[in-house]
């Protein structure tokens, strides 16, 4: 399992650099205490770049978080930063330009993959079953999860004031990562626990609702269905509080 004790030289530092910067205010940290009895799945939002960072950052314990697995490649990566930096990288000569480009994609890849990752490939359903299959493993192994089933954002132009504004509303859910739920639930017979939370960017804050379980009642579509809304609904909630 991934542990912030053993990160390399490079990435502790640089998460002493941006760990000021993501500071948060948490909120019912009572409701992460089953964590400590049993695997669970925290659910997040994930309001641009800034919710992935702010829960890595301040969430307790170990976990394996979802990670587009363009972030993971070192062409998709470069081209996802570039597209999304695009203002901020064109003030720099080209040759400076792809020097910046090259060190930043090198040291995001370094620091996504020592949280040994999930990969998430956008694709057909082979692609997803693979995503809940190495979850699966990873939760019957007793690690926890970290995910953000939002509905990706429009495509991006690289206006970064624009995103900043929109970053805080809250997209409706893929109900498919409840999938987890069911496949744990079939392999030990258990139900899987499911922590919602909300990150407020602008209030500092990580507010932590009980946690919500798969619950089973033979149509797994509507369990599935139930799931992602009740989630969705406690994150709404604290959205609004």
């Amino acid at each position: 399992m991934a542990s912030r004790k053993h990160h390399r030289p490079l990435v502790r530092l640089l998460m002493a650099l941006v760990r000021p910067f993501t500071k948060l205010k948490i909120i019912g940290r009572e409701n992460l205490k089953c964590a400590k009895d049993q695997p669970v799945v925290y659910v997040c939002n994930h309001g641009f770049i800034y919710g992935p960072i702010a829960a890595i950052m301040n969430l307790p314990g170990t976990f394996r978080p979802w990670i587009d697995s363009r972030m993971l490649n070192h062409k998709q990566c470069s081209e996802v930063i570039n597209t999304t930096f695009h203002n901020l990288l064109h003030r720099f000569s080209q040759r400076k330009r792809e020097r910046v480009l090259r060190k930043t994609t090198d040291t995001v890849i370094k620091i996504l993959n020592d949280f040994n990752p999930i990969p998430v490939v956008k694709g057909g359903s082979r692609q997803v079953m693979e995503t809940l299959s190495q979850s699966l493993n990873a939760l019957v192994d007793g690690c926890n999860l970290l995910i953000f089933p939002e509905h990706p954002r429009t495509a991006f132009d690289g206006n970064l004031v624009r995103e900043h504004d929109e970053a805080g509303r809250l997209r409706s859910f893929y109900s498919g990562f409840a999938h987890i739920g069911q496949m744990y639930f079939e392999r030990t017979k258990q139900k899987l626990l499911f922590v919602p939370i909300y990150i407020n960017r602008k209030r500092h804050s990580m507010s932590i609702n009980p946690p919500v379980a798969y619950e089973t009642s033979g149509d797994s579509h509507r369990d599935r269905q139930w799931l992602s809304d009740r989630l969705y609904a406690a994150i709404s909630t604290m959205k609004n509080d």
